[in-house]
Parts: structure tokens; sequence; C-alpha cells
């Protein structure tokens, strides 16, 4: 759970990212981050903005690609990402 201050500069920015993200998803895409997520060790401390972030703009097929897309386009600030 995130407290988010009303009216700070992120005051929306979460409900914003979570329409898009819905807008933008497609079986097939819904199918390739729950495989991701699926294969992903369960030590392994990898947001879900960074999964999304790498199937949507990497085009990210596998949690392997998604370790090599994360070390070469690191998602600096996850709070202004969207999907494309």
């Amino acid at each position: 759970m995130i407290h988010i201050r009303k009216g700070s500069k992120y005051d929306g920015v979460v409900e914003n990212a979570t329409d898009t993200i819905i807008q933008k998803l497609t079986p097939e895409i819904r199918k390739t981050i729950l495989r991701i997520k699926h294969d992903m060790p369960k030590d392994a401390i990898i947001p879900g903005i960074e999964v999304y972030h790498g199937v949507f703009t990497g085009h990210v097929q596998s949690y392997d690609e998604l370790i090599l897309w994360r070390k070469n386009n690191p998602l600096t600030n996850s709070l202004e990402w969207l999907p494309e």
C-alpha cells in the first residue's frame, strides 16, 4: 500500500499509470507479463512496473530477456514512465 498526500505531485500518478496500462494491455502482452512473473525466481527483487516497462517498451518476451533489458535500459523514474 502506498500513502500519497492529496495535492502532491504524486497524487494520481499511480492511478494514471494503471489506467494507461489497462488501455494498452492486449491478451498477448498480458500473457507475456504473467509468464515473466511466473518464471521469475522467488528471491528476485524486480518491481512489477519494470516488467511492464520491459514488455511494453523493449518488447521483452522472457525473464532472461528482461534481465538483459534492465541492464541496458534502466527505468530511472518509474513515476514518469507510461506505455506508449
